[in-house]
């Protein structure tokens, strides 16, 4: 492969962004397990978001960390799959189940265990699942559903350019929400929601980079009308 086609590679911009964002969920981590003025910081953010707490956002609130709950990230995950199975689509049917699936449980039932950091305590207006608080499984899993569902949009449907940007937004709306909510009600802390950001970046970004390059093998080898397979440098 030549330089050139190496720096033409989005693939490597995806690895980039994803070691880049691992990074800094490790910092995020340490920090909430080591450094006293991180939680007091922590401490403090979470505070202020409880404070705009009323019972006409404790409903809403209640709506949008639904999005994250495993109720709603199940089904979808099923029926992407399902779509893509349906249209022979294998290497997506991978990407879904290996970002969401595999994602969401690394995040909720390996990594928590590893960070043991705490929950908040007698703040909740919700029930607590679960002993351990970082990263928040809601934001991973809200976060690795919404943007996997914009790649496998955006590459096997005929959208317009206006259709994706809209996508892309709503889709960051909501996931901004349900971080928001996770500590709106009382059961996560501002950095467990970072740190799922941060952490869901960087498994997105990993498994992106891999499905694109093999969209692009596909797309590589598959012979052109007329002509026969391009080969690689």
């Amino acid at each position: 492969m030549s330089v050139g086609r190496l720096q033409r590679d989005p693939r490597s911009g995806w690895l980039a962004f994803a070691f880049t964002a691992l990074g800094g969920f490790v910092v995020v981590a340490i920090l909430a397990m080591a450094w006293p003025a991180f939680d007091r910081l922590d401490s403090a953010l979470s505070a202020a978001v409880r404070a705009t707490r009323n019972p006409y956002f404790n409903h809403l609130a209640g709506w949008f960390t639904l999005i994250g709950s495993a109720r709603v990230v199940a089904p979808v995950m099923i029926l992407l799959m399902a779509w893509m199975a349906l249209r022979r689509n294998w290497a997506g049917v991978v990407y879904i189940f290996m970002t969401i699936g595999v994602g969401w449980f690394l995040s909720n039932d390996v990594i928590k265990n590893i960070v043991r950091r705490p929950r908040p305590v007698g703040v909740n207006i919700a029930p607590i699942t679960g002993r351990f608080s970082m990263p928040s499984s809601h934001s991973v899993a809200s976060f690795l559903m919404l943007t996997t569902l914009c790649v496998i949009v955006m590459l096997n449907l005929p959208t317009g350019h206006h259709l994706k940007r809209w996508l892309a937004i709503v889709s960051a709306i909501l996931i901004v929400l349900v971080g928001y909510s996770r500590v709106y009600l009382g059961v996560h802390w501002v950095g467990d929601v970072i740190g799922a950001w941060l952490l869901g970046g960087a498994w997105w970004s990993f498994t992106t980079a891999t499905y694109f390059g093999s969209v692009t093998e596909e797309k590589r080898v598959s012979p052109r009308p007329g002509g026969s397979e391009t080969s690689s440098e």
